[in-house]
């Protein structure tokens, strides 16, 4: 959703329900290391007005785990949903017809945001749509609505803040029902600032067989295979996989978890394809990094291509949002790029359909790698 940024680690490892690797530990097979517990300290809402006078509102919890305090946050919402709808359809009237033709948009309501987000997404970082530019203006737009859309869709979170830290106070990591609070939190609750990553983070690492909290790892436990998920970046960056419903133009993230699963996670309920109707984690970019932890962010290219590494998902972002996702193939030596030394990066992705080294790269997808705000690694 909107400006999502949490840092899930991979939910595989948390949540019998979520994503899951093969092979799997169990509940009794998970450490629980030392006395670490979870204890909620405080919960309280916070209020704010938009940006057209509107109410909205958070909660804020501060929770104590390893005896570090941390304040955690979840997303904004409205308090009066439709009310605020009416408001920004009155107001944004002209834009939002203007983008209900050009992406042949139903017109916007309270249970139909997510199909306005999906659309939205990579139309806001496309050069072109199906054969004509994308202006700056058209760009700006779609954002203003992105953003709106993403508060509205907020309003209808399954599970409220409150009850998910009641989930997770006073108990040891590692218990049976922490995993699963751990990912509902990380989904309704994503890092609006650095602390709900770092205790996303933090509380994963009490439970991770894999070693793949810091770094996506095809190790001694085999459940994630590099070698596996490299072939099928590589086989199906030009050619994608007609057992795949396959969305022209907006296809990016829907790739990359075809490539993750060729690794070695498996569908389940939150993150499937869906015969051709995919879950958002499936197939809307800033979903997905939130659920596979790709919040690490980056503000300059250097930096990025140093520290991003073969066999990973990245991915980059427009002020808070993930707007796309690729997957390194492999890393290779340094260049010059606009008086900056960095290294040079081999990517796959979708939206424009490539696979190429960055240095060489002609096609212009390859190089919005390297002339965006930031970049996001797991």
């Amino acid at each position: 959703m909107i400006r999502k940024l949490m840092a899930v680690g991979v939910l595989a490892l948390i949540s019998g329900s979520s994503l899951s690797m093969s092979p799997i530990l169990t509940e009794s097979q998970v450490p629980s290391r030392g006395k670490s517990l979870i204890s909620v300290i405080g919960v309280k809402d916070e209020y704010l007005k938009d940006r057209i006078g509107l109410e909205m509102v958070r909660n804020k919890g501060s929770v104590v785990f390893e005896k570090n305090k941390f304040d955690v946050a979840s997303e904004f919402r409205y308090v009066e949903p439709e009310k605020a709808l009416q408001r920004f359809s009155q107001e944004n009237s002209a834009v939002l017809s203007h983008l209900q033709k050009r992406l042949e948009l139903p017109e916007l309501g309270i249970h139909n945001a997510d199909v306005y987000e999906q659309a939205l997404i990579p139309f806001v970082t496309a050069d072109s749509f199906r054969g004509s530019r994308v202006e700056a203006w058209e760009s700006r737009d779609a954002s203003t609505v992105l953003e709106f859309v993403g508060a509205l869709e907020e309003s209808y979170a399954p599970s409220t803040f409150k009850s998910i830290l009641k989930q997770m106070d006073r108990k040891r990591v590692g218990q049976p029902g922490v995993r699963e609070a751990i990912h509902n939190f990380s989904s309704t609750a994503p890092a609006l600032a650095a602390e709900n990553s770092y205790f996303v983070r933090r509380v994963l690492a009490q439970s991770d067989p894999y070693g793949i909290i810091h770094r996506i790892d095809g190790g001694s436990a085999g459940g994630y295979s590099i070698t596996k998920a490299i072939s099928y970046a590589e086989r199906h960056a030009t050619n994608p996989n007609p057992t795949y419903r396959y969305f022209a133009g907006n296809d990016c993230a829907n790739f990359v978890s075809q490539i993750m699963k060729a690794g070695g996670f498996t569908e389940n309920d939150q993150w499937r394809s869906g015969n051709g109707r995919p879950t958002r984690s499936w197939s809307v970019a800033n979903d997905f990094a939130n659920r596979f932890g790709i919040t690490r962010t980056w503000s300059n290219a250097a930096d990025f291509t140093k520290y991003a590494a073969k066999g990973w998902p990245v991915g980059f972002k427009s002020g808070t949002t993930v707007k796309h996702v690729g997957f390194v193939v492999a890393k290779g030596g340094r260049y010059y790029h606009q008086g900056r030394s960095i290294t040079d990066l081999k990517i796959a992705q979708h939206s424009g359909n490539y696979v190429g080294w960055l240095k060489n790269a002609k096609q212009n997808h390859a190089r919005n790698w390297l002339n965006v705000e930031k970049w996001v690694t797991p």
